[in-house]
């Protein structure tokens, strides 16, 4: 309480030194710290009320992404409205009185502004609404967007973020969010293909990609049956055989790659050729 008294006296002091400048500065720097505190605040409490809000699906594996995509959309449109109001706050400290009235003004015909320049701006952000209430995709999830893909690592009204497996931050607008492929929900079936030559035994080829494929998702505490799908396509030089086997969302790579790593060393141990393993014998005249 005594600071509050002190601070009138402390700006009639700087002003009649000629340093009214300090405090305005104070005050535009105190300004956006609150909007900064108060953007804080607004995640940690939009965190506790998603929990709150999804925890009829707190057994769900996707529960914590749900509740991150929210958070972060929270946060999202408190950052506009919060940095907007110190924005304001600054321009009037400044002494930019018109100017402020203009931008309150701009903000009054802000509908008229936007339908004319910025269609897409709005076209994103309705975009943006549609991606979270349907629950297209949630900060976490492994997806597909466009042909770009990666992790979800952040959701706002105007861009999902996404983090490549090289570690690539690409900041997709909403409004360009046409066809969206979720790796991370449900169950997924993983899929192994591979190619072996024209001549070699694909019946024997099939039974140990069989045993390979049981072995690791034993090792993943999976159980499900597996499908042999026998020779699927061939050309002039190779064959290709395909096994599947349904499996928890993103295990699908884990088990193709452990599969086919196997399966190749088996096929080396008991002379299984590739397409390409030739033994070509030249014989001298």
């Amino acid at each position: 309480m005594k600071l509050l008294l002190l601070i009138g006296p402390l700006d009639k002091l700087l002003a009649d030194k000629g340093l009214s400048w300090l405090t305005s500065a104070g005050n535009i720097a105190l300004a956006f710290l609150i909007a900064h505190m108060a953007v804080k605040a607004v995640g940690k409490v939009a965190k506790t009320i998603a929990n709150g809000r999804f925890k009829k699906v707190k057994d769900q594996p996707y529960f914590t992404h749900r509740v991150d995509t929210a958070v972060s959309v929270a946060v999202s449109i408190s950052r506009y409205v919060f940095y907007f109001i110190a924005i304001a706050v600054s321009v009037g400290e400044l002494g930019l009185a018109g100017a402020m009235n203009s931008m309150l003004a701009a903000a009054g015909i802000g509908t008229l502004a936007l339908g004319i320049g910025a269609q897409s701006l709005i076209g994103d952000i309705v975009t943006g609404m549609f991606l979270l209430f349907e629950d297209q995709l949630s900060v976490g999830d492994y997806v597909s967007i466009g042909g770009v893909e990666g992790t979800v690592e952040e959701m706002t009204l105007r861009t999902v973020t996404l983090r490549g497996w090289k570690g690539e931050k690409t900041m997709i607008p909403n409004g360009q969010v046409k066809t969206v492929v979720n790796y991370s929900r449900r169950d997924y079936l993983a899929v192994v293909e591979m190619n072996i030559a024209q001549e070699a035994n694909a019946d024997r080829a099939m039974a140990i990609m069989h045993e390979e494929l049981e072995k690791v998702i034993a090792s993943f505490g999976i159980e499900a049956p597996i499908q042999d799908w026998g020779v699927v396509a061939e050309n002039a030089d190779s064959v290709t055989l395909r096994i599947s086997v349904p499996t928890d969302a993103m295990n699908q790579w884990k088990i193709q790659r452990g599969t086919i790593a196997a399966a190749k060393k088996r096929f080396r141990e008991e002379g299984i050729d590739g397409p390409t393993d030739r033994h070509i014998i030249k014989e001298s005249r």
